[in-house]
């Protein structure tokens, strides 16, 4: 919530700097998240695989909004 919260606040001023820094964290974020799920790291079952995919689609998709953002502010 707090993250949340923060990226907020962050959206609404005009620091693209530090908004470039949030998008490469969530960038990070579902690259990290692949590797958890396809290279090994920790046992998966079925519905845990599901549930990191769907995060990584989620995120993935917040990337894309945000660079659309950053883009537009530009």
């Amino acid at each position: 919530m707090g993250y949340g919260i923060g990226v907020f606040l962050l959206g609404t001023r005009p620091v693209r700097p530090l908004v470039a820094v949030v998008v490469i964290g969530n960038l990070v974020w579902v690259v990290d998240s692949l590797l958890v799920a396809f290279a090994g790291w920790f046992p998966l079952t079925g519905p845990g695989l599901f549930l990191v995919l769907a995060q990584v689609a989620a995120v993935a998709g917040f990337i894309a909004l945000q660079v659309l953002g950053l883009r537009r502010s530009a």
